[in-house]
């Protein structure tokens, strides 16, 4: 779904401290009207292709050291769910189930059988308004910590 956001007018360069620069445009922005938790004062985000497959960059419009991995928690966990509350749905303008994406964000380590994903706190983005959120799926066998690679690579 990442090509959704991809088209080359009104392009710019947006930097990240680790991973260098990126030519982004306007279709790939996307706005946290309350932030991501801890970084509620950053509202605009680009979402890059950064040659991660099957991961991606969530970084800061604003600053260069806050930037997100980010993945799609259903190919790692295809059985992962949750039901989207109305109130969340309203607050990025979501009419229809095929323009949402669901990201969640990464925690990296040195070791590969600890990077982790948080399934409980996932980014849901309307790919047509480009409005996100950071929302709490309220179900207990969640976490901030699942790991992606348990037994190593």
């Amino acid at each position: 779904m990442l090509g959704d956001f991809v088209d080359k007018q009104g392009s710019t360069t947006v930097k990240n401290m680790n991973l260098g620069s990126f030519t982004v445009n306007e279709s790939q922005k996307i706005i946290f009207e309350d932030g991501i938790f801890g970084f509620e004062h950053i509202k605009e985000y680009y979402l890059i292709d950064a040659n991660l497959a099957p991961f991606m960059l969530l970084q800061s419009n604003e600053d260069e050291a806050i930037g997100f991995i980010v993945c799609d928690p259903f190919l790692f966990f295809p059985d992962y769910e949750f039901d989207l509350s109305n109130e969340a749905k309203d607050a990025i303008g979501l009419q229809e189930a095929k323009d949402l994406l669901v990201l969640s964000i990464v925690t990296l380590s040195d070791k590969i059988e600890e990077v982790s994903v948080n399934l409980i706190g996932p980014i849901i983005i309307n790919i047509k308004s480009h409005k996100a959120m950071q929302y709490i799926v309220n179900n207990p066998k969640y976490t901030t910590k699942h790991y992606l690679f348990p037994q190593g690579i």
